[in-house]
């Protein structure tokens, strides 16, 4: 059997499980196969204390899991996000945990008496039937040590769906000489007239969607404040280097969208400041770019590509372009967008 088969065939090394089959249902196992997502569920009982451990290494967390912003190295510095991947399907390991659907005790073993939240008031057991739902997903799931390995904890490559949209657009600019030719004798071929011109580009809108990010790796002040610098620094400028094969000056941030999500773990694994008053949160954060690589002239153009270009109409290629010089000779102009470090975008903060 291969080795990958193996090691999804026990998703749950760390607790301790038996697959469940009730006495009335018979069956432990249900799918939904189809082209746009699949489901399947997987009912398990696991002892009771390991369902309700909140701490990082409870069935929740290892099932469902959680991302969390760690700070190696300086407190204070710049952070890195953590993820306790989700469990894969035991058969189907391209199916994740993405819900627990139902939890049921069995084999009561006592109450619990706590007189100090006024007296008893939960009834313990020894074990849990635990039934966990798989889906697809749109986006690639990687462990923190595969992103290391691979891709340089590069975050934009997991947690992220890409969807782009192409469009065809028209520059053109005012003035341009035409000139009538191949007409017959006594047409007016050789005559000579301004008419605007321009020519067909293809610009590709970019929409990101990153996925379950900590506050705490977006937001200032621990994830308590409204700024998200490392993602606001880029907003209406270009890339200054080439970044995920798009060369430089071609990809153009606009504005992004935060939407908060909750992650089904206690605050306290996440490492929420104020856990007693604030939730496990996290947001999708939607990332929107526009990509412009319009043709440049034979010969390269100087390297120069992208957003800082515009149409000559001598030739119909496109040139960068600087504001006029100011200042007396040698002093340069200002391109239309300024660059920016778009690695910054999917760092911690």
């Amino acid at each position: 059997m291969p080795a990958n088969q193996l090691q999804a065939r026990n998703p749950l090394p760390n607790i301790p499980w038996a697959e469940y089959i009730g006495k009335d249902t018979g069956y432990t196992q249900s799918y939904q196969w189809k082209a746009d997502s699949s489901q399947a569920t997987w009912t398990i009982m696991v002892p009771w204390e390991n369902y309700i451990d909140t701490s990082g290494n409870g069935l929740i967390p290892q099932v469902l899991g959680y991302s969390e912003r760690i700070a190696p190295g300086v407190i204070g510095g710049p952070g890195q996000i953590s993820r306790q991947i989700p469990i894969k399907h035991p058969y189907f390991p391209w199916l994740y945990a993405t819900m627990i659907a139902d939890v049921k005790g069995i084999k009561p073993t006592g109450i619990y008496n706590n007189e100090a939240q006024g007296g008893s008031f939960s009834m313990q057991y020894e074990f849990a039937i635990v039934t966990i739902g798989f889906s697809s997903l749109t986006y690639d799931v990687i462990s923190d040590q595969e992103l290391a390995d691979n891709y340089s904890n590069d975050e934009s490559y997991r947690y992220v769906t890409k969807i782009s949209e192409s469009t065809a657009e028209y520059i053109s600019v005012d003035r341009g000489q035409y000139v009538f030719t191949g007409g017959a004798v006594g047409n007016p071929d050789g005559k000579t007239f301004n008419l605007g011109t321009g020519r067909i580009t293809i610009k590709v809108d970019l929409q990101w969607d990153w996925h379950d990010v900590p506050a705490r790796s977006i937001f200032n002040n621990d994830g308590t404040g409204n700024i998200a610098t490392n993602i606001y620094n880029c907003i209406g400028k270009v890339n200054n280097a080439e970044i995920w094969g798009f060369p430089a000056g071609t990809l153009l941030m606009m504005t992004p969208k935060f939407t908060p999500t909750i992650q089904p773990v206690s605050p306290l694994t996440m490492g929420v400041a104020n856990p007693l008053i604030s939730p496990p949160r996290s947001f999708d954060v939607r990332l929107l770019f526009k990509y412009w690589d319009p043709p440049v002239a034979p010969g390269g153009n100087g390297g120069y590509r992208g957003h800082n270009l515009a149409m000559y109409v001598r030739d119909n290629y496109f040139y960068k372009i600087v504001t006029q010089q100011v200042g007396g000779v040698g002093v340069p102009g200002l391109p239309l967008f300024t660059g920016a470090d778009f690695s910054t975008i999917f760092k911690s903060l």
